[in-house]
């Protein structure tokens, strides 16, 4: 649970730094990704500072967001308890649960 918000929690990725070859992630189904992945999205080239991306709940999909480039404001919202989050960590993931409310500016 993030800052008392039911249906979220932090999701450390697997991260294997490589020196000069790079770094790499390794995300699995029920091991570091809680859930049976069936879909990846990828945000890209958003060019507008002001965007504003999700504005939505879903009834019974789970998600983990990653920021892989670039820092972004998550905010998360039960209906109840909420909270904002600053993700910029590409080894640390946001679950979210059913029914939650979440922007991304």
């Amino acid at each position: 649970m993030i800052n008392h918000v039911p249906q979220t929690n932090r999701v450390k990725l697997r991260w294997i730094n490589d020196g000069a070859d790079g770094s790499l992630a390794v995300d699995e189904n029920n091991k570091e990704i809680p859930f049976k992945i069936q879909r990846v999205y990828l945000i890209t080239r958003l060019n507008n500072p002001l965007a504003v991306r999700g504005k939505r709940a879903h009834k019974s999909l789970e998600e983990v967001l990653v920021c892989l480039n670039g820092p972004f404001e998550l905010l998360l919202d039960d209906g109840t308890h909420k909270t904002n989050l600053f993700m910029n960590d590409p080894s640390q993931g946001t679950y979210m649960g059913p029914r939650l409310w979440h922007v991304m500016r």
